[in-house]
């Protein structure tokens, strides 16, 4: 190693003008490797870089000024360079021009809207500052309650929690196939129904990470004799049976699995197991990948026999992984990437199994191409959703592609703009990139109320929001009031204000940790714990879903050691 012959030759080069040897020479006088630092020489051979039009050189002879390094402060200077850099279409020198601006500088934020104006300035990660940055985390107390068994010799995959209160159970779904019952003091344990058994037919398709027992819910009429929705039970899950014709499909040439909506109807609901027959078909989709399949079941809670929204269905369904090719979460002749909503019990759909309601904000507007089924559009990945039992709100949180993940309102015929906006940001190069002009600039959208980024350093690289809930009890006072959600893979739960709906971003979000009487912990961290004492691989993600129990309890499921957890009052006496 010789700083000296490397300084010779790089100076050589840089003097005939090549752009990658001065910013080598001005790199080794900016941090003084093999030469005295040189502030000046530094700032001389980035600006002659930055002149022929590198961003590089441009990035670093801005931060030069706006820090004074080796030359003196010049806010103008340092916003001139990175203007320069912006207008190429470079992530770095927006999100400083941002950061700048954040902090207060006109110059800075009259420099952004030049870029803006332009169409300029694209970024993976429109949040620079770190979700829950400078806040003081909410801790509750958390206690295991109830043991699921494994399938397959490994873990129950849970992805739901759900309370039956007419028959007082919790149950409990597992991606493989079983249906299991919970006791409300969570010491016994019962499967109901296993959808993989041979005798039902369904096959459950459960392979691929995605795939599976996707979601169910109870009719509100299941447990009362002598009306319509007695014994009636819906699940939605992936089939490896693809023989019977699809109702809905992608369009494309490709046919991964099916997903199908079944009706279960059994003859005494409070049995331990399920009693009842075969089930029928709803619905049929044909998926083109193993991704994106499935979505949300759920019944309006807040709704009485005789209201027209009561009995009808909500489910959530994804846009098959497949938006890129065919954009099918904005077509409205597509039940892909749509939130839709159905009267089980009814028969005026296509193929005469269920109902479209009259109300339905499609179902009545004259298009003969749009289904009348959908009832918000524009989702990519509807993992929950759920109402706020005090306003009538309903929340949706919406699994992102690659920078944003949100949760959003939805009302009749929203809007929230997948696959053309990823959160309050236009989707740029590839889908790889959001653009930072013009954000929620479309009116006729619905943007987040909350959203954060993939990147954010408390996540993993794959993020995907799940939640979502509204506590409105005093049980545990520190969550009152808030919308609780989280993000899947790293087991991260956050919460915002229900009473003063954010308007995007993720400044309002708090972080919440989890206390099981040896400090606060993350689901992660706990998992992983579990997983140690019983002598299991570690696991190096959470897979976390909440769940709803009686009296506003608020359940934490994950897919790694098979213990569904009961948030609790902190110093709660544990077992």
């Amino acid at each position: 190693e010789d700083g000296g012959e490397a300084l010779r030759w790089y100076r050589l080069a840089a003097e005939q003008g090549l752009v990658e040897a001065q910013v080598a020479l001005a790199s080794m006088y900016a941090t003084g490797r093999g030469l005295p630092e040189d502030g000046g020489e530094a700032v001389r051979w980035y600006r002659r870089a930055a002149e022929q039009g590198l961003v590089e050189a441009q990035i670093a002879l801005g931060g030069m000024h706006a820090e004074g390094r080796g030359v003196a402060q010049d806010a103008a200077e340092a916003l001139r360079w990175y203007l320069l850099a912006a207008e190429q279409d470079d992530n770095e020198p927006v999100t400083r021009l941002r950061r700048m601006a954040e902090q207060g500088s006109v110059e800075a934020q009259a420099a952004l809207a030049a870029v803006y104006a332009v169409g300029r300035g694209v970024t993976d990660d429109p949040f620079f500052m770190p979700i829950a940055a400078g806040q003081t985390a909410i801790e509750v107390g958390i206690m295991e309650f109830a043991t699921i068994p494994n399938s397959d010799g490994r873990a129950a995959r849970m992805m739901l929690l759900v309370d039956e209160p007419g028959t007082g159970r919790l149950f409990v779904n597992d991606m493989r196939g079983p249906l299991y019952s919970v006791s409300y003091d969570g010491t016994t344990v019962t499967q109901y129904l296993d959808l993989n058994a041979d005798n039902w037919g369904v096959s459950v398709e459960s392979s691929g990470f995605e795939q599976g027992f996707q979601s169910f819910a109870f009719h509100p009429q299941f447990h009362e004799s002598s009306t319509p929705g007695f014994g009636k039970l819906y699940t939605l899950s992936d089939t490896s049976d693809t023989r019977p014709p699809a109702d809905f499909a992608s369009g494309g040439d490709s046919n991964s699995h099916d997903t199908v909506l079944l009706e279960w109807t059994a003859e005494h609901p409070e049995a331990a197991t399920y009693d009842g027959g075969l089930p029928r078909e709803l619905v049929r989709f044909e998926q083109p990948f193993n991704t994106h399949n499935g979505g949300h079941l759920a019944f309006h809670p807040l709704t009485s026999p005789g209201d027209a929204e009561f009995g009808l269905l909500y489910m959530g369904a994804a846009d098959g992984g497949n938006s890129v090719q065919f954009f099918l979460a904005q077509n409205r002749g597509s039940a892909f990437g749509k939130i839709l909503r159905l009267d089980p019990l009814g028969s005026n759909s296509a193929n005469g199994e269920y109902g479209i309601p009259a109300d339905n904000p499609f179902a009545n507007d004259g298009d003969p191409d749009t289904l009348g089924e959908i009832y918000a559009l524009g989702v990519r990945n509807p993992q929950r959703f759920a109402w706020d039992s005090t306003t009538g709100n309903m929340f949706v949180a919406d699994i992102g592609e690659n920078v944003v993940e949100e949760v959003s309102l939805v009302t009749a015929g929203a809007n929230l703009g997948w696959s053309d906006w990823e959160g309050s940001f236009v989707v740029q190069s590839g889908r790889r990139l959001v653009s930072l002009a013009n954000p929620r600039g479309d009116a006729q959208m619905t943007y987040p109320v909350v959203e954060y980024g993939q990147r954010d350093p408390l996540l993993q690289p794959a993020s995907a929001v799940t939640g979502v809930y509204v506590y409105r009890a005093t049980a545990i006072p520190q969550l009152a009031n808030l919308v609780l959600f989280g993000d899947n893979p790293s087991g991260e739960v956050f919460a915002f204000s229900a009473d003063n709906l954010p308007d995007g971003g993720q400044e309002a979000i708090r972080r919440i940790l989890f206390d099981q009487g040896d400090g606060p912990k993350t689901l992660l961290q706990l998992i992983q714990k579990k997983n140690t004492v019983e002598g299991q691989e570690v696991a190096t993600r959470a897979d976390l879903r909440l769940g709803l129990g009686p009296n506003d309890q608020v359940f934490v499921l994950n897919k790694h050691d098979g213990t569904i957890r009961l948030l609790v009052p902190e110093g709660t006496a544990l077992p």
